[in-house]
């Protein structure tokens, strides 16, 4: 994984995704859930973990 503009670069893959499916649940507080930094995360989160599992 690539790190993003701005960042410090010491992301690092803990491991592959499966490529069958399996569940991942992401949690946020209930106040939280609709403020723009989490809603920036979650809709960033879900994205990348889309594009690693699509088949290629």
């Amino acid at each position: 994984m690539k790190a993003r503009p701005g960042l410090s670069g010491e992301l690092k893959r803990l491991f592959d995704l499966p490529n069958e499916g399996f569940g991942l649940w992401l949690l946020t507080h209930a106040d939280l859930r609709q403020t723009a930094r989490v809603r920036a995360f979650v809709d960033f989160i879900s994205e990348a973990v889309r594009s690693e599992i699509a088949p290629s």
